[in-house]
């Protein structure tokens, strides 16, 4: 497996833990959503000497990470094979959308089509609950994503230029599922009322750098800023864990770039995760 450079304790697992942090993420909703079946996402622990079989390049950003530790959780599973993964459609020269995971049920023999999806998202008030779902950086919402899902993403298994792509499958006999893991960050002392969303992938908190700076409760607290690709794993893997002072320092010079940071907290009684947003 290869390694990067990253205050981390024992580098030579860091990939592996970032497995085990995608591991542990839940679906986003407790039910079906737009219509769809969600994929169920059960998993089981894997030891370290099984999990070195995988590479990575330590330069593949999160969202296609994602998408190689799934498609090797599919691998060591007895349920399901990958007939077919990231397949593009394209039609004069423009391209038309993407196929995530096609697997076959190794008990049914029916083919699935899975579109796999991880988001972090901070939670905000609305009287509709899928409007309250926000990227840290307000790049993108729930709403958009599931519109997107739902009106682009599941309809391609049924466009012309797709069935040309699969002529080896009978379309009308593809079933298709939503594998959406989520990781909800929420005010603190927030109170939420769940319908469709999972309330076990609420993992964390969120604050403004304004809220941070004045409240007197995280002066006393030390941190760690993970870099975006250890977002997957737990907090108790961080090393080098700086003061209130010295990461004050460190947000700043991120924020130039306005981007929003994840923190991990560590404080006497265990761990935290927290957003701070600008």
């Amino acid at each position: 497996m290869n390694k990067n450079k990253s205050p981390l304790k024992n580098q030579d697992k860091r990939l592996y833990y970032q497995y085990l942090g995608f591991l542990n993420a839940v679906n986003l909703f407790s039910k079906d959503i737009i219509n769809i079946k969600y994929f169920d996402f059960k998993t089981e622990p894997i030891s370290y000497e099984r999990f070195q079989s995988f590479s990575l390049d330590v330069k593949v950003p999160l969202g296609k990470r994602v998408e190689r530790f799934f498609e090797f959780y599919i691998e060591q599973g007895q349920d399901y094979k990958i007939v077919k993964q990231n397949i593009q459609i394209n039609h004069d020269k423009r391209t038309i959308g993407e196929f995530d995971f096609f697997l076959e049920d190794l008990k049914t023999k029916k083919i699935i089509h899975v579109e796999l999806v991880y988001k972090f998202y901070i939670y905000k008030e609305h009287h509709e609950e899928i409007k309250r779902y926000h990227g840290p950086n307000n790049h993108d919402n729930l709403e958009e994503k599931l519109h997107k899902l739902e009106t682009k993403q599941f309809p391609l298994l049924y466009n012309a230029y797709a069935k040309e792509a699969l002529e080896e499958f009978e379309v009308l006999d593809v079933s298709q599922e939503l594998c959406f893991l989520g990781n909800v960050f929420v005010k603190p002392q927030t109170k939420i009322e769940f319908q469709a969303v999972n309330e076990a992938s609420v993992v964390g908190s969120y604050v403004s750098f304004e809220e941070f700076l004045e409240e007197d409760d995280y002066r006393e607290q030390r941190y760690f800023i993970p870099q975006k690709e250890d977002w997957l794993m737990e907090e108790k893997y961080g090393e080098f864990w700086f003061d209130y002072v010295e990461t004050v320092e460190k947000m700043e010079k991120y924020f130039k770039s306005n981007i929003s940071l994840l923190l991990w907290v560590k404080r006497e009684f265990g761990f935290e995760r927290m957003f701070v947003i600008l």
